[in-house]
């Protein structure tokens, strides 16, 4: 495992943002440790960074490589036409490890995730039934009840903002990323469902033209989904591009 990592950003999930553009995985496959929530100071005056502690537990540990020599004058002016494709990162190939945890610790986890859904929605004014669907990791939250379409958002973005929430509250007792996943009246499983069949449809529309196609910005976990669903496929492969929320996958024949 490497060394951590401070990144910061205006808030926690800036910082997050950048941690996963520049080390190219998702959060689910990062071990992150809050250090600091940041502030935004009076007037705009006085505020902190949030500071964050990650770790790849998938890297292999650094090896020192002599620096290469800068590039000539004439590698300057005439550079090659042909634009390398994005490498893949590993993460999506084959999904990382997620840190090892005894099974009580998930298990205090799962109950802690289960009182502090419940607390939050009944103070936002729901009527809602948490439960735990899966205490293993990572644990996974379901909520069910009537009229919960606000939970979700448009294309789960309440639904992720409400988890990364919990997951923050989370990590501060436990003084580690926990993973938490939430579910609102099995909403992710659909989206899941949804993801996969979409990219099974582009990836039969590349093979047909052998041209690559860009699918719209999404999120970590929907890239992460697309990645998954197409990774035993012998005649794509995929690859993401752009930086934090305007990462997006690309479907390509493959090389």
């Amino acid at each position: 495992m490497t060394e951590p990592v401070q990144f910061t950003g205006k808030n926690v999930e800036a910082a997050i943002a950048e941690a996963e553009a520049q080390l190219g995985k998702s959060r689910d496959d990062l071990e992150i440790e809050v250090q600091s929530q940041g502030s935004r100071g009076v007037f705009g005056l006085g505020g902190e960074p949030a500071r964050i502690l990650v770790r790849d537990p998938s890297a292999p540990p650094p090896v020192e490589v002599p620096a290469p020599s800068p590039p000539t004058r004439v590698e300057w002016e005439r550079p090659q036409a042909r634009v390398a494709r994005p490498e893949p990162s590993p993460s999506l190939s084959e999904p990382a490890p997620a840190p090892e945890r005894s099974h009580a610790e998930v298990g205090e986890i799962a109950q802690a995730a289960e009182e502090i859904v419940g607390a939050m929605l009944t103070k936002m004014g729901f009527d809602a039934e948490v439960s735990v669907r899966s205490d293993e990791d990572p644990v996974t939250v379901d909520v069910a009840g009537d009229n919960l379409g606000v939970l979700i958002g448009r294309r789960g973005d309440s639904l992720t903002a409400l988890q990364f929430m919990v997951n923050v509250i989370l990590s501060k007792r436990f003084h580690t990323w926990p993973h938490v996943v939430i579910d609102v009246q099995g909403y992710r499983s659909r989206r899941e469902q949804s993801l996969s069949s979409l990219g099974q449809r582009v990836a039969d529309r590349v093979r047909r033209n052998r041209r690559p196609f860009t699918l719209e910005a999404m999120p970590a976990n929907d890239r992460r989904i697309i990645h998954l669903a197409l990774r035993d496929r012998r005649d794509v492969e995929t690859y993401s591009v752009g930086e934090g929320p305007t990462r997006r996958v690309v479907i390509a024949p493959k090389r």
